[in-house]
């Protein structure tokens, strides 16, 4: 609201009053930004369970970096023995 006790110039109420909104402002920003970050983490955290419940995406999805490291793993040797010296 606009209403101050005593007299005041217009300009002073105005001012008072988006430098007060402005406060406000960032604290919701900051109150938003937290409740995503947190939705977002839960959103993450329900990969696994969804990964417990179809084994076969969960192949794909949740063990796909460990396949990929076996995968180099047994390349490097066969190629390393295929190169002459």
């Amino acid at each position: 609201m606009l209403a101050c006790a005593g007299e005041q110039d217009a300009v002073s109420i105005f001012t008072g009053q988006q430098h007060a909104n402005q406060i406000v402002e960032w604290i919701l920003r900051m109150v938003g930004i937290s409740a995503t970050l947190i939705g977002f983490r839960t959103m993450l955290n329900l990969v696994p369970v969804f990964c417990d419940l179809f084994p076969i995406v969960g192949g794909l999805i949740c063990d796909g970096p460990s396949l990929r490291q076996s995968r180099s793993s047994l390349c490097l040797p066969s190629l390393r023995s295929s190169i002459p010296e």
